[in-house]
């Protein structure tokens, strides 16, 4: 990552570029796509005890090679409501159906999800990615990786 004036020609900006700078981007405009607030991969949330996550899966971003696990930060754990504990416990059981291919339960867990929770992001992304692969499954080479193709 470099961190410093770039530019030429009488233009000049202060700014950060390297892989760093653009997968915090990548990660922080995926907020859109799954209807966040707040978003983080793995390295990041890694050894913090206090802060309430919920895993959204491997996601790997345009002009990337590599899948990173991506989290929800949704609270610190002691100040986590009933609901946001409960959304993330039936979540990651929607989730471990979605994971397993189990299109129907995935489907149904999250439909579940969707009226307990309205409005949820997460839950109406996965549902609607559930309710296309029971369809037509993805590829069997994705491995439960979530490809960007847009940023």
């Amino acid at each position: 990552m470099y961190v410093g004036h770039a530019g030429g020609g009488g233009r000049f900006v202060y700014s950060i570029v390297g892989d760093s700078a653009n997968t915090a981007s990548r990660v922080e405009g995926l907020n859109k796509h799954v209807g966040t607030q707040i978003l983080a991969t793995g390295a990041v949330v890694e050894g913090f005890d206090d802060i309430l996550t919920r895993y959204l899966g491997d996601f790997q971003f345009v002009g990337k090679t590599e899948a990173l696990p991506v989290y929800e930060i949704i609270a610190l754990h002691a100040q986590a409501t009933p609901q946001q504990l409960a959304l993330c416990d039936a979540f990651a059981d929607a989730m471990a159906a979605y994971r397993a291919a189990d299109w129907p339960l995935a489907i149904e867990r999250l439909e579940a999800l969707a009226v307990d929770f309205p409005g949820d992001g997460p839950t109406a992304f996965f549902l609607a990615r559930a309710r296309r692969f029971e369809s037509q499954p993805p590829d069997a080479t994705d491995q439960g990786v979530v490809r960007m193709d847009a940023k």
